[in-house]
C-alpha cells in the first residue's frame, strides 16, 4: 500500500538528511504537533499547517482559492446554506450555550420581523467548546420554542469552528491564505466572539460580503431599539443600517469586558498581534493549559 501511494515516505526518520531536518522546522516549522503540507501536481510547495483544512481543501480539489464567509457555511454546514443564498435570504448564525440569552435573541429577532415583514433565516452555529449535552439541551430548547431554527449537527459545529480556526492559523503561520482580507476579519471576529463566553450573532443577505456581528447583550439592545433605526433600514437596507448601530454601541476603552482568542499554542503557530474587535487594541498573549476541556 506505503508503495502505491502518490507520496514518498520512509519507516525510520533517522534516515532524514539534517538538511531536510533543517528545512522542515526553519520552512514549514514543524516541530511536536502533526503536520500536513500541500504541493501541486509538480510537487512544489502551496500551503502546510493544514491539518485541519484536509478534508475542506479536498472538497475543492485542493485548489487554494479565495472563499468568502458565507462559502465557509455552504462547506461546512450543509446544502441549506446553498438554497438560502440562491433566494437571497437574511441570514442569521449565532451561538453561545447561554439558553436564556438564546431565548431571548430568538424572541427579538421574531418581533423584528412581525414589525417590518423582513424575513429571516437562523441557523445555531454553537461553540468551539460545547460538549454534546449541552448541543442536544439548547437543540430540545429551540425545537420546543421554534422549529424553524436550522440546528447543525454538533459535528457539522465542530468541524466549522475547527475550519474557521485552521485557517486563521495557517494565515499567521505562513502568510498565505485561501480567504480574502475581508473574510478573515470575519473569522477572527466571530472566533473573539464566541471567545466571550457570551452569545453573540453574525447577519448576512445572501452572498453579499457584508455582515454585522455583535455580542450578545449589544446585538440585543439594537433589536430593542429598532423603530429608532427603522427609517435608515428601510432606505440603506437591513444590514447596511445594522452596522453602524453596532459599532455606535461599542463600549468606551476600560469599559467593558473584551473579547479573547484562545488556539492551541504550538511553537512558531500562535501569532504575535491580534486586535480585540471591541475596542481595537492588541490583546495580550496568554497560555492556557486545560485537561478534558474543563474550564
Amino acid at each position: 500500500m506505503q508503495d502505491s501511494m502518490t507520496w514518498y515516505s520512509i519507516n525510520d526518520p533517522w534516515k532524514l538528511n539534517k538538511a531536510v531536518i533543517k528545512y522542515t522546522k526553519e520552512v514549514w516549522k514543524f516541530e511536536k504537533e502533526s503536520e500536513f503540507v500541500v504541493l501541486n501536481p509538480k510537487g512544489e510547495f502551496v500551503i502546510s499547517a493544514a491539518v485541519n483544512l484536509f478534508w475542506f481543501l479536498e472538497r475543492s480539489g485542493f485548489q487554494v482559492d479565495y472563499w468568502k464567509t458565507i462559502q465557509l457555511l455552504q462547506e461546512t454546514m450543509g446544502s441549506i446554506v446553498n438554497e438560502w443564498i440562491k433566494d437571497k435570504n437574511n441570514i442569521i448564525l449565532f451561538g453561545g450555550k447561554d439558553v436564556q440569552w438564546i431565548k431571548n435573541f430568538v424572541g427579538e429577532v421574531r418581533k423584528v420581523e412581525k414589525d417590518t415583514g423582513i424575513d429571516f433565516v437562523m441557523m445555531y452555529a454553537g461553540k468551539r467548546d460545547l460538549k454534546l449535552a449541552d448541543h442536544q439541551n439548547i437543540l430540545d430548547q429551540l425545537q420546543k420554542d421554534d422549529n424553524t431554527i436550522t440546528v447543525c449537527g454538533f459535528e457539522d459545529q465542530q468541524r466549522f469552528w475547527a475550519t474557521l480556526q485552521s485557517i486563521w492559523l495557517t494565515k499567521t503561520k505562513t502568510g498565505k491564505s485561501i480567504v480574502d482580507s475581508s473574510t478573515m476579519n470575519d473569522i477572527v471576529t466571530l472566533l473573539s466572539l464566541d471567545g466571550s463566553g457570551e452569545g453573540w450573532a453574525a447577519i448576512c443577505r445572501g452572498s453579499s460580503p457584508e455582515m454585522a456581528k455583535a455580542r450578545g447583550k449589544t446585538i440585543l439592545d439594537i433589536l430593542k431599539k429598532y423603530n429608532e433605526w427603522e427609517d435608515r433600514a428601510k432606505e440603506d437596507g437591513f444590514i447596511n443600517a445594522l452596522v453602524p448601530e453596532i459599532i455606535g454601541l461599542k463600549p468606551p476603552e476600560g469599559d467593558h469586558e473584551c473579547c479573547h482568542l484562545e488556539v492551541a499554542a504550538t511553537t512558531g503557530s500562535t501569532p504575535q498581534k491580534v486586535k480585540c474587535d471591541l475596542c481595537d487594541r492588541v490583546m495580550k498573549t496568554f497560555i492556557t493549559y486545560r485537561c478534558c476541556g474543563d474550564h
